[in-house]
């Protein structure tokens, strides 16, 4: 991939801005914008259960967050005078040229802020504790799935608006986070998996997109195959055939998963990987180098 990149959005109304000014632009949906930059990092390509695919591209003078469209249409090193004015400042401020500037590095998820997410082994996670004025941690962690917990299903019944769990009284769904009967509601994936590394194991719980991203089908379809006979509480065959992937998860530690000891950490996203090292050197080198990078 080129250091250079613009993604134009071909609207006939559509204008050239940087990154720094989209904030100004916010809530104008009479037209897309233009915006250019040099790419700096980028994540792996990612593939939906319904063939589209997502790359998260980093730009160097990011501002703010933006994503595509089925409109947007991205264009790498052309030939276009802003892209020309924006290298040559770049190697003004760099002291270099453009053809010797460092080529991306691959990342496997790309976050606004890179230094955000330390990637943990399991037994680093696991001994992590949530310094104070935050409510949270996100890190990354590669891990094997080892098996699906069943023990609270692999779905849930969660409200239309909110998607927030509905409870069932006297033949109704109420959704305590909108207060009110839910008289529309639908069904999405709740899958608990048992993941180690070669420090450890724990759990980790895949919600609608990723364990759709997993599993490779919507969920709504394997409800349309399991026949009325069938019992919902057992673990369909599509979701048993994720034990053996290997994968980097982007994980939340919550001060709730540290008060009450509760190991379901909740995947933010994820992406399947090589298999890990299975030597037993490997355990003590992995817990060393996690052991400098965990957070106190």
């Amino acid at each position: 991939m080129s250091p250079y990149t613009m993604l134009s959005a071909l609207t006939p109304h559509s204008e050239s801005a940087s990154l720094l000014n989209v904030a100004s632009l916010v809530g104008d949906v009479k037209s897309l914008i233009d915006v250019i930059g040099m790419v700096s990092s980028y994540g792996q390509l990612e593939k939906r259960s319904n063939g589209a695919e997502k790359l998260d591209v980093v730009l160097n003078n990011a501002g703010a967050s933006l994503s595509s469209t089925d409109a947007t249409m991205s264009y790498f090193n052309i030939d276009y005078t802003p892209l020309h004015n924006l290298k040559h400042d770049i190697s003004n401020a760099s002291g270099t040229t453009v053809h010797t500037l460092p080529p991306p590095t691959l990342k496997h998820f790309v976050t606004a802020d890179e230094n955000d997410t330390q990637e943990l082994c399991i037994k680093s996670i696991l001994a992590a504790e949530i310094p104070d004025g935050k409510d949270l941690l996100r890190f990354h962690c590669k891990a094997k799935i080892s098996g699906i917990i069943d023990g609270n299903g692999w779905y849930y019944i969660c409200c239309s608006k909110c998607a927030r769990a509905v409870k069932q009284v006297e033949g109704k769904y109420y959704c305590a986070n909108c207060v009110e009967e839910s008289s529309a509601y639908t069904q999405r994936y709740r899958v608990v998996i048992h993941v180690d590394d070669v420090s450890g194991s724990t759990s980790f719980t895949l919600f609608n997109k990723e364990a759709e991203q997993l599993i490779g089908i919507p969920l709504q379809k394997i409800m349309t195959e399991i026949k009325e006979t069938d019992d919902v509480t057992q673990i369909p065959p599509a979701i048993k055939n994720l034990v053996g992937k290997v994968c980097t998860f982007q994980i939340k530690v919550t001060k709730y998963n540290i008060t009450h000891a509760c190991e379901e950490y909740t995947v933010t996203r994820v992406l399947e990987s090589s298999p890990l090292p299975n030597t037993e050197g490997d355990n003590d080198s992995v817990a060393t180098m996690n052991k400098k990078q965990r957070t106190s």
